[in-house]
């Protein structure tokens, strides 16, 4: 996991270096692609998760997509912000962290310019945790014992803690019909469930919140979800083709 920060470059030679050397944790700001020759290797799971703008065009969704949206009049706005995977980063900068990042160099990713790089220090206080959680639950599991999915659960629930607090982002109120039909047309209005005749639970997002878990935390724990599945997919599904891989472990 990353700790705190230790230096902030624009220089494209040091954030070059600290890709090249895989010593430093970090977050690097990049554009690149994936060469043609990698195409058929690649394009059953293409390894860039992004969400990105799209235009809803034909040429674009394609041909099903676009037919269907015109036949059952779905709301088709100029641009819409779509998850996907690609095969480069779409022309732009994108964000990656060093393991993900090197996963993808080692499936042949290219990076044709450098942006910026945050160097952080190891932080491995949550590693002594997750070795012996992950103890116990070995030997719950030699042991027949149902106590391997609970301590599967603590792990994960403690990982997922750094970066899902969603209490702090969502108000929730109970309204009757008068108030909800108020909160439905406040721009900040999320959704509304009926809970009996007059009475309505309103999700409203706040104009602020408070979240005391630092940015570089949630980056790493996503990047490192992607890197990981990466990993299973193009070691395991695609182990007929012959490739070169590093599997990067990572340290929390």
């Amino acid at each position: 996991m990353a700790g705190r920060s230790k230096f902030y470059s624009e220089k494209p030679y040091i954030i070059k270096n600290c890709i090249d050397q895989r010593k430093e944790i970090f977050v690097a700001k990049v554009k690149g692609y994936f060469p043609k020759s990698e195409f058929n290797n690649l394009l059953a799971h293409p390894p860039i998760f992004r969400n990105i703008e799209i235009e809803n065009k034909e040429e674009v969704i394609g041909e099903y997509m676009y037919s269907q949206a015109q036949k059952y009049s779905l709301p088709m706005t100029k641009q819409d912000t779509k998850l996907t995977t690609l095969l480069d980063t779409n022309g732009q900068f994108m964000v990656f962290n060093n393991y993900y990042l090197w996963l993808l160099i080692d499936l042949s990713f290219v990076i044709t310019d450098y942006k910026a790089i945050a160097v952080f220090e190891k932080n491995a206080a949550y590693e002594p945790f997750v070795r012996t959680m992950m103890n116990l639950r070995i030997q719950a599991i030699l042991a027949g014992s149902s106590k391997e999915k609970f301590q599967k659960l603590i792990i994960n629930a403690s990982q997922g803690y750094y970066t899902l607090n969603t209490e702090k982002f969502v108000k929730m109120k109970f309204l009757d019909k008068t108030g909800t039909f108020i909160a439905q047309h406040h721009p900040n209005h999320i959704g509304t469930r009926r809970i009996s005749a007059n009475t309505f639970a309103v999700q409203i997002k706040p104009k602020t919140a408070t979240c005391f878990t630092s940015l570089q935390s949630g980056i790493f724990i996503l990047n490192n979800a992607k890197q990981w599945y990466l990993n299973y997919i193009q070691l395991y599904i695609q182990m007929s083709r012959p490739q070169t891989i590093s599997f990067c472990s990572c340290r929390y």
